[in-house]
């Protein structure tokens, strides 16, 4: 098994990622260095007479490089909607990673991450509206101080 210390039926805790691929992208160049025929010999009573597969690779490297000096720089929306899409199907757009503990069962080390967590994150409300409260106060100040003069 891929994670052979995760048992099944237990709930782990998990790192999640969500993300979205987003592909932008133009053809350039083209470059065809290499081109190789085969096959393409003419013989007679199995005597190779002559090759024509030098004319033909020049012939057909020639057609590329005239349909890419034409057609490039290539940018279709569609085709790169396409390549996204294949992403997608292909990785997801999430990904989830088992954290691994070293005790099996033992989550205690976990739970009190999350406890101190939890703890941090009550302080940090509580700070906030005790500086929300102040700041309201002192705004009570500066309108009666003024309402007095």
């Amino acid at each position: 098994t891929f994670l052979p210390d995760i048992s099944t039926g237990i709930q782990r805790p998990h790192l999640v990622f969500k993300f979205h691929i987003k592909v932008d992208g133009t053809v350039t160049k083209f470059d065809i260095s290499r081109f190789k025929l085969t096959g393409c010999q003419f013989s007679l009573l199995g005597i190779k007479m002559f090759s024509h597969c030098n004319l033909v690779e020049k012939l057909v490297l020639k057609q590329v490089q005239d349909f890419t000096r034409k057609t490039l720089p290539l940018n279709d929306a569609d085709i790169i909607r396409q390549i996204e899409k294949a992403i997608k199907m292909r990785v997801g757009d999430e990904i989830a990673i088992p954290l691994a503990i070293s005790d099996n069962d033992n989550l205690q080390p976990v739970n009190k991450v999350v406890y101190k967590t939890e703890n941090l994150i009550d302080l940090s409300v509580k700070l906030f509206n005790r500086v929300k409260s102040f700041t309201e106060e002192m705004e009570n100040v500066n309108i009666t101080s003024q309402d007095a003069l």
